[in-house]
C-alpha cells in the first residue's frame, strides 16, 4: 500500500535528522494494574498459571523503542503473572489480513487508522474502561462505531493541519486566522508569490513519490467532502449513490494552485529533504506533510518559528467550517475471542497511564488521545490549544474507501498535477478502483 512508502520516508528522515528520545526504565508515577499480590514466582506456587499475551504493533523507530521499554517494565513489575510477548513485523498489514482471514488475531494489536474500517468485527468493547470517559472527543468519533463500541485505546491522535513558517507568515503580514477558504488562502499564497517576487514560494510539494501529492489531496477531501454536512460520504462505506463530481472538484482545486505557481517548480521531483531545507531557510510558507517533518526541520534549526493551522474550504461543497485532519497515531485493541481479554484489558490499562501516554506521544510528536493528558510537545502545545474548539475530520481514504484505494488515488493526482490526466479522468479511474475494491470486501 503506498501510503506505507509514505510513512517509511518520514520516518527514514526522522532517524537521520533526530535522536531517539531517552526515557527510564520505568516511567515514574506508574503503578501496578491490580490483581492478586505476589510476585509471579508466588502466583506460580500457588497454582496460578503465567498468561502469556501475544502483542501485534506495528510502530517503528522511535515509538517501537520506547513501547518495547514500557513493555518490558510491565514484564518486570506486574504481580498478575502476565507476561506480554511484544513484536513489530514488517509486513504487519498483510499479516492481520492472513489472520482476520483464519479468525486468530493477536490478543493485542495495533489497529493502524482501521480500528472501525477494518477491524470492528473482531474487536472487544472498551467501552466501560477506567479511562474510556477520558478520551478526547476528537478521537472518540473515529474510533467508535455506529452502534456505540469503543474499538481501541487511542494513546496518540494524529490531529494535523497546515504547517507553516512563522518568520515568513508574518513578514508577509498574513494572518493564519483570515484564512478560513480556500479563497483567501490562496489569495494569501498569491500575496506571497507576488510581494517575494517569486523567491518565496507559497507552498511546497515533495512530490517525488505520489504518495505525498496523494496526502495533500486526501486532506482536501477529508475537510471538505469528509468535514461537509450535505456531501453524502457517508454513502461510500455502504455502496450507495455518491456525487463523484465532488472528487472531481478537490482535484481541480489542487490544479489550479500548480498552474497559478503556487507550487514550487520542481513540486513533481523534489524530496522531502528539499521540503525540510526550504522551509529552514525561509522560501517556502506552507507545506502540508505532518508535524514530524517540521519537529525534523527544527532539530537542524533551533530557532525555527513555525505552527499549524486547519485546512481552509470549499463552500461550494457545502463545506463551512474550517478543519483538522485526525485519525489514529498510536491505537490498541483486543481481540474479542482472545481467551485472555481480562488480562487484556490489565495491559491496556497500563499503557493508558499518564507517563506511558507521554512518553509515546513525545516519541511521536502528536497530542495524546486523552482531555485529562498534555503531551510535551514544546511550541507545538500552543497550537494544539489554539485550535482545540476546531472541527476535526478522520482521513478520508480510511474514514470512506476500501483498503487499497489510497494507491490510485495518489497515482490518478499526481497524473493530474503533471497534465496526463484531467481531474474528470483522474475521478474515473479513482472511483473504477473504489468499485472493485469495495465488491471484493
Amino acid at each position: 500500500m503506498r501510503r506505507k512508502g509514505l510513512h517509511v520516508i518520514l520516518c527514514l528522515v526522522l532517524t537521520a535528522m533526530l535522536a531517539v528520545p531517552g526515557c527510564s526504565s520505568k516511567p515514574s508515577g506508574v503503578t501496578d494494574t491490580g490483581g492478586p499480590a505476589g510476585t509471579k514466582e508466588e502466583n506460580a506456587a500457588t497454582g496460578q498459571g503465567e498468561i502469556k499475551l501475544e502483542f501485534l504493533s506495528c510502530e517503528t523507530d522511535e515509538q517501537l523503542a520506547v513501547l518495547k521499554e514500557i513493555i518490558n517494565t510491565y514484564n518486570e513489575t506486574n504481580t498478575d503473572n502476565i507476561t506480554v510477548e511484544l513484536t513489530a513485523p514488517s509486513d504487519y498489514e498483510n499479516l492481520m489480513k492472513t489472520k482476520m482471514a483464519a479468525n486468530n488475531l493477536p490478543d493485542i494489536f495495533g489497529t493502524h487508522g482501521w480500528a472501525v474500517r477494518r477491524y470492528d468485527e473482531y474487536l472487544y468493547d472498551l467501552s466501560n474502561e477506567s479511562w474510556a470517559s477520558e478520551i478526547d472527543p476528537a478521537i472518540e468519533s473515529i474510533i467508535r462505531d455506529s452502534d456505540g463500541k469503543l474499538c481501541a485505546l487511542p494513546i496518540a491522535q494524529a490531529n494535523e493541519g497546515i504547517q507553516f513558517n512563522l518568520d515568513v507568515i508574518e513578514k508577509y503580514d498574513i494572518d493564519i486566522h483570515d484564512l478560513e477558504t480556500m479563497e483567501k488562502f490562496e489569495a494569501a499564497l498569491e500575496k506571497i508569490k507576488t510581494e517575494s517576487g517569486g523567491e518565496v514560494v507559497p507552498v511546497y510539494m515533495a512530490g517525488s513519490d505520489a504518495s505525498i501529492i496523494g496526502f495533500f489531496m486526501n486532506s482536501l477531501a477529508a475537510t471538505n467532502i469528509g468535514g461537509s454536512p450535505v456531501s453524502g460520504a457517508d454513502a461510500l462505506t455502504t455502496g450507495e449513490e455518491f456525487d463523484w463530481s465532488q472528487i472531481t472538484a478537490v482535484l481541480t482545486e489542487l490544479k489550479k494552485m500548480a498552474d497559478n505557481g503556487y507550487l514550487n517548480d520542481d513540486y513533481l521531483t523534489a524530496q522531502v529533504p528539499d521540503m525540510i531545507q526550504a522551509i529552514v531557510e525561509g522560501r517556502c510558507a506552507f507545506i502540508y506533510l505532518g508535524n514530524a517533518v517540521m519537529t525534523a526541520a527544527s532539530a537542524t534549526a533551533p530557532d525555527l518559528r513555525w505552527g499549524f493551522m486547519p485546512y481552509p474550504t470549499m463552500p461550494e461543497l457545502g463545506c463551512t467550517e474550517p478543519a483538522l485532519v485526525n485519525g489514529e497515531k498510536i491505537t490498541y485493541g483486543i481481540w474479542k475471542d482472545s481467551e485472555n481479554v481480562d488480562a487484556a484489558r490489565k495491559v491496556l490499562e497500563y499503557l493508558a497511564q499518564e507517563e506511558n501516554v507521554k512518553a509515546l506521544c513525545a516519541a511521536v510528536f502528536a497530542p495524546s488521545g486523552f482531555l485529562n493528558i498534555e503531551a510535551d510537545l514544546g511550541s507545538l502545545n500552543e497550537y494544539y490549544t489554539m485550535w482545540k474548539d476546531v472541527k476535526n475530520v478522520g482521513q478520508f481514504d480510511r474514514t470512506y474507501m476500501p483498503n487499497g484505494v489510497y494507491d490510485t488515488w495518489a497515482d490518478a493526482t499526481s497524473k493530474v498535477l503533471m497534465g496526463s490526466y484531467t481531474p474528470d479522468e483522474a475521478t474515473d479511474l479513482i472511483k473504477a478502483e473504489y468499485d472493485r475494491l469495495f465488491k471484493a470486501e
